[in-house]
């Protein structure tokens, strides 16, 4: 039976392997094993509560290690997940948010851009070590982060905007020195002094933290944990801090729900899931005589973990129905207990105007300074000094408090306020609630944004779709495209940039867009409306005046694929254009030998599909659709464009239909004797490249170019180019069948004289 529960686990029928293990325990009795196999069961079915028992009873058969609670942890972290309003959502600030790293959450800090358009701290991204973008999921292949050079256009800005944040980064970069060295009392004088130019940096408050916590001073760890977490709920790492900072107060419940907050933001977190079965395991282990002579034997029951997984098992409906009035009374008081938490997580979120940090009221001018030394990932190592037996990281690891705290039993469980002032804090800013409008208006609207700074270096004009090199630069996306069908180099510094055109992702810079829209909104509205009427006239020209681009290189005919490779820069451009405007058609005509004119007829071939190589080459999927007759042609952006005629064929008069339909017949039937005497490499070559031969037509006028297996023939025929020419040309269904039926039949009687003669 064990044996089949454990199979049912493994293929992921929880509810099955949970039923076994309930059936073996109610016939054979309570063991250690079937009561971990049973939790585990049901944590990673979603039915948390039962789990939760479920493990108690474990705890008091045998020795349950906190490796045993992993799924306990996969199952919360799941119902996390799936239930909103847990985290309080951060207000968004439009004049902060562009200049925001997105997986650090503080201002940008010689910033780079990725390809998918997302830029952060360089530090961030190398301690990532990822491929794929956080913020959007998107993969990226350069070999390293060493690849992407300083965004040179962000970084300028933000010294301009933020000008002491250079001050408060080498404060940081300084304590998270003395940190490293196990001088921890020194870093803490250190990050108090970083706050005099960023004091309301969430970094410098998650390692001060960090540093207390190193002391075993978790109350002022808490407090720095809870006000980074205030100003930036959505950053995982504030909830890390807290919870490493209850674990040292041995307030277990609420470390649950900080490491499970962290882990809802962040699931790759793995030193958090491994405090976090930790916490859960101090939770469950059976409490001492002593502590329950104290009353903690109910604690469990009243404390938010408690609220939370009872809140979910009455949303699922299956833990109330169970229980008695009395216990439903029970569950309907710690759901209120939840709610009114929230409720306060939520008035001490960052941008709420009646809560406000009194220990740290500054300017908003000042912004948010970045750390480069600090870690982004909750799971980094951090080293200590010899004169500590465990690193720094182990004691955040291990989550083991190793100062001499108070019981938790005699210990008030009311939280410090989050702003309360430490001894090392900075001094209270009082001002005026005219000073404060005077300070936001100082942020929004007296920083100004030069224009200057924002025009393209090939256009000369303001930043349209900006997109950013890994090199650094930023350029108009249309401006970069028509030079890079040049030179792969970039123009400005002359860095290859084969593998930006191998990717050929083109996303704009999202942080040069936002600030072009806040700033200089009216400026941006008239740069997108100068662009949008210049591709409307390209398509324009096209459609009304029937002026089309001209490709000059080879034959198309109607319904006829025609694959290209394309590599002269005029050409790149033509392609380009087409596809911006939405037409995704062009005119295919052939050249004229020994001249540069063209062939007066052509066909429009639409484009299906583009792959681009990594030199900026392409290869371009096309299909003939109209014949045209060009009535003039002039130059336009190095290549050709024409004022044409589109060709019909002539209706088919009553008298002629009898004949031209047996000839239909008699030609097809010819082309497909033609077909099968081919030899096999031959015919393979014409399918590669072509196709196979199409269909016979049910209608013989069904399309204004007539049949289509015509046009197949036409273009796999050895026919010379005044020939082809002439049968773009024809306007007679009549004629072009006689004369591809001429042409078949002269074909098949040279080949049957090349054989006579083998």
């Amino acid at each position: 039976m064990v044996d089949l529960a454990t199979e049912a686990f493994n293929t992921n029928n929880f509810a099955l392997a949970a039923e076994i293990y309930e059936r073996n325990i109610a016939e054979n009795g309570p063991k250690l094993d079937w009561y971990l196999g049973l939790a585990d069961s049901l944590a990673r079915n979603g039915d948390v509560m039962k789990a939760y028992f479920s493990y108690s009873r474990a705890f008091r058969l045998g020795r349950v290690t906190p490796e045993n609670l992993k799924h306990l942890c996969t199952g919360l972290i799941k119902l996390m997940n799936s239930r909103e309003g847990l985290i309080p959502a951060p207000k968004p600030d439009k004049y902060m948010d562009m200049f925001a790293c997105w997986l650090c959450r503080g201002v940008l800090h010689d910033p780079v851009t990725i390809p998918c358009g997302h830029s952060c701290c360089r530090k961030c991204l190398e301690r990532e070590k990822m491929r794929k973008c956080k913020k959007c999921g998107v993969l990226y292949y350069y070999p390293g982060v060493r690849t992407f050079k300083t965004n040179v256009l962000l970084l300028d800005t933000i010294k301009k905007r933020f000008p002491l944040d250079s001050d408060a980064v080498k404060f940081k970069a300084l304590g998270n020195e003395l940190f490293e060295r196990g001088q921890f009392e020194e870093a803490i004088t250190t990050y108090t002094q970083a706050f005099e130019y960023a004091p309301k940096d969430h970094r410098i408050y998650s390692n001060r933290s960090r540093a207390y916590a190193a002391i075993d001073r978790y109350q002022e760890a808490l407090s720095d944990a809870e006000v980074a977490v205030q100003y930036k709920p959505d950053w995982p790492k504030g909830y890390f801090r807290k919870g490493t900072a209850l674990m040292g107060l041995n307030r277990y419940e609420e470390a649950i729900m900080a490491f499970l907050q962290c882990l809802t933001l962040d699931p790759a977190v793995e030193s958090a899931k491994k405090c976090l079965t930790q916490a859960l395991h101090k939770v469950l282990s059976p409490l001492h005589l002593e502590a329950q002579k104290h009353g903690d034997l109910q604690r469990a029951v009243q404390n938010p973990l408690t609220a939370f997984m009872s809140s979910c098992a009455s949303t699922a409906g299956s833990a109330k129905a169970k229980m008695g009035q009395s216990c439903l009374c029970m569950v309907q008081r710690v759901e209120n207990k939840l709610q009114e938490s929230l409720q306060k997580a939520e008035s001490c979120a960052i941008g709420h105007d009646q809560e406000k940090v009194d220990s740290n009221v500054c300017d908003i001018n000042t912004g948010i300074s970045t750390d480069e030394a600090e870690p982004t990932s909750t799971d980094d190592a951090e080293t200590n000094t010899k004169e500590h037996s465990t690193t720094v990281y182990e004691r955040e690891v291990s989550c083991v408090p190793s100062g001499t705290c108070s019981s938790p039993t005699t210990r008030k469980r009311t939280c410090k306020n989050a702003t309360s002032q430490t001894d090392e804090a900075p001094p209270k800013q009082a001002r005026s609630e005219q000073e404060q409008q005077s300070t936001e208006k100082n942020a929004s609207d007296t920083y100004c944004v030069e224009k200057d700074d924002f025009e393209c270096s090939l256009c000369f004009r303001l930043f349209y779709l900006p997109v950013t090199t890994p090199c650094g630069h930023v350029f108009c996306r249309g401006c970069l495209d028509r030079v890079l069908d040049h030179n792969s180099n970039c123009p400005l510094c002359k860095f290859s940039l084969v593998e930006y055109l191998a990717e050929r992702r083109q996303a704009t810079t999202e942080a040069v867009e936002s600030i072009l829209q806040v700033y200089l909104p009216q400026d941006y509205e008239e740069r997108k409306k100068i662009h949008e009427r210049e591709v409307e006239e390209f398509t324009r020209m096209s459609r009304e005046r029937q002026e089309v681009p001209i490709f000059v290189c080879t034959h198309a005919f109607p319904t006829v694929r025609c694959p290209l490779h394309v590599f002269e820069p005029h050409y790149r451009l033509m392609i380009r254009q087409c596809m911006e405007s939405g037409t995704r058609q062009f005119g295919m005509c052939a050249s004229v030998e020994n001249t540069e004119n063209f062939s007066r007829y052509g066909c429009i071939l639409e484009i299906r599909d583009v792959q681009y190589f990594p030199d900026g080459r392409s290869a371009v999927d096309t299909i003939g659709r109209q014949r045209f007759y060009v009535l003039s042609h002039d130059k336009r952006d190095g290549y050709s464009i024409a004022h044409v005629e589109f060709l019909e064929d002539n209706k088919i008069d009553e008298g002629d239909k009898e004949e031209i339909t047996q000839l239909h017949k008699t030609v097809y039937a010819e082309a497909q004797g033609w077909l099968t005497r081919l030899s096999q490499p031959i015919k393979e070559q014409i399918v590669n490249h072509f196709g196979t031969l199409p269909a016979k037509d049910v209608s013989l006028q069904w399309s204004p170019d007539g049949p289509s297996w015509i046009w197949w023939l036409v273009a796999v025929l050895p026919v010379d180019n005044r020939g082809k020419t002439a049968m773009l040309s024809m306007t007679s269904l009549k004629n072009r069948m006689r004369a591809v039926r001429h042409i078949l039949q002269f074909v098949t009687q040279r080949t049957n004289v090349r054989a006579r003669l083998r």
